[in-house]
C-alpha cells in the first residue's frame, strides 16, 4: 500500500471524451432499439464527458458524430453502454 485515502476524499478520474461504437446490422431494425437505450442512458447519466458516436457497418462505412450530449462516463456508464452496444464498444479517447 502506497497511499490510503478516505472514500469521501477519493476522486475518480472521469474521461474527457469517450467513443461509443454502434455496429449497424443490414437493415435488421435493431438500431432503433439501440438508439432509444443509449438516449435513456445519456439522460440518466449527465456529466462532463464529451461523447463521440461511431456508426459502423462492416466493410461498408464508419461515420463519427460528436454529440452535444455530455455524460458521466464512470464504470457504471461504460458497463451499461457495453451491454447495449456490445463488448469493446466503449473507448476512452481523451483522459482528464
Amino acid at each position: 500500500v502506497q497511499e490510503i485515502v478516505l472514500l469521501d476524499n477519493a476522486r475518480v478520474k472521469i474521461p474527457l471524451q469517450i467513443s461509443v461504437t454502434v455496429r449497424l446490422n443490414n437493415g435488421a431494425g435493431a438500431g432503433d432499439d439501440v438508439a432509444k437505450k443509449l438516449r435513456e442512458l445519456f439522460e440518466r447519466k449527465p456529466g462532463d464527458t464529451d461523447v463521440r458516436l461511431r456508426l459502423l457497418r462492416k466493410k461498408e462505412f464508419l461515420v463519427s458524430y460528436d454529440l452535444a450530449d455530455r455524460v458521466r462516463a464512470d464504470r457504471e456508464f461504460r458497463a451499461a453502454a457495453e451491454q447495449i452496444c456490445g463488448r469493446g464498444s466503449v473507448e476512452i479517447t481523451a483522459q482528464g
